[in-house]
């Protein structure tokens, strides 16, 4: 029964030492970004569980294509783990055209408002800008959340 007990606890010490090496710097700061939309008193957003990440350089792009439904809005905030960095995050219909209700941009953090007029697939654009650290590529990632 001890041998049992002791390579449960070693299995679950190898487990959470291998998840805490999960923590992405870049999905940490597009969550802080999202929190003054996830805590209003009334009718917050819902983040979503999923979400993106990958690394670029500067001056470079990733395009996410995504489906939103019409009648939702959602929030799109991107956050990169380089501090110096500047990035930004916009919205596309399937036929390039800019759809974004609002938007903002500070530093390594950005964000991105859609209000889809149809249900269809969209591009969320993230372009890293800039990385002032001279440290590339530097790492990205994009949270959502609706109501």
């Amino acid at each position: 029964m001890k041998k049992i007990a002791l390579l449960a606890f070693v299995g679950l010490a190898i487990c959470l030492q291998t998840t805490s090496g999960l923590v992405h710097d870049g999905r940490s700061y597009a969550i802080e970004a999202a929190l003054p939309e996830l805590d209003k008193p009334e009718n917050p957003f819902i983040l979503r569980q999923s979400w993106w990440q990958g690394q670029l350089n500067a001056g470079e792009r990733n395009i996410i294509r995504h489906q939103l439904f019409n009648r939702n809005e959602y929030w799109f905030w991107a956050g990169c783990s380089d501090e110096s960095a500047e990035l930004s995050i916009h919205i596309y219909d399937s036929t390039g055209k800019l759809v974004e209700a609002d938007s903002w941009q500070e530093g390594h953090v950005a964000a991105a408002l859609v209000r889809p007029e149809k249900t269809d697939s969209y591009l969320i654009v993230v372009r890293m800008n800039r990385i002032a650290s001279g440290q590339t590529p530097a790492e990205w990632a994009v949270v959502y959340g609706y109501r």
